[in-house]
């Protein structure tokens, strides 16, 4: 069985992670969302320096949303761009139905990390919820 995977970033963790998608036999690579201007429109072979893989990298979050795909692997930097941007946009994915990986979600997990203390209980409760939910629609 070969499972369709979408790239979410090409940063240090994202371009690893999108070289061994390419590579592992049972992956196939659905689509790459970039946030660089400079990214958007090439092909993802290119962006991370494995030659052609015939995936244009996108902006465009509905393009995302909109492909088939199996899994995400959410590689964008969440603790220093946007936890709560983070926690968004995997919810997104979660309602489109797609299961979603990702290293970005550390804050949610230990929140005492964004919060530099201890965190207000809702706070865990809130992103476990909001994650639950977006799951139960996809």
């Amino acid at each position: 069985m070969t499972y369709r995977v979408i790239q979410w970033a090409t940063g240090n963790v994202g371009g690893h992670s999108l070289r061994n998608i390419a590579a592992h036999p049972q992956l196939e690579l659905a689509g790459l969302y970039v946030y660089s201007p400079e990214k958007a429109g090439r092909d993802a072979g290119e962006i991370c320096g494995i030659g052609p893989l015939g995936v244009t990298a996108t902006s465009d979050v509905d393009e995302i949303l909109a492909l088939d795909a199996d899994c995400v692997a959410y590689n964008a930097l969440g603790e220093t761009r946007d936890p709560e941007q983070s926690l968004a946009d995997i919810c997104r994915l979660l309602g489109s139905g797609k299961n979603v990986v990702s290293t970005a979600v550390s804050t949610h997990i230990y929140p005492s990390v964004l919060w530099n203390d201890t965190p207000p209980a809702r706070h865990a409760t809130s992103s476990r919820s909001r994650v639950s939910s977006a799951s139960a629609l996809g």
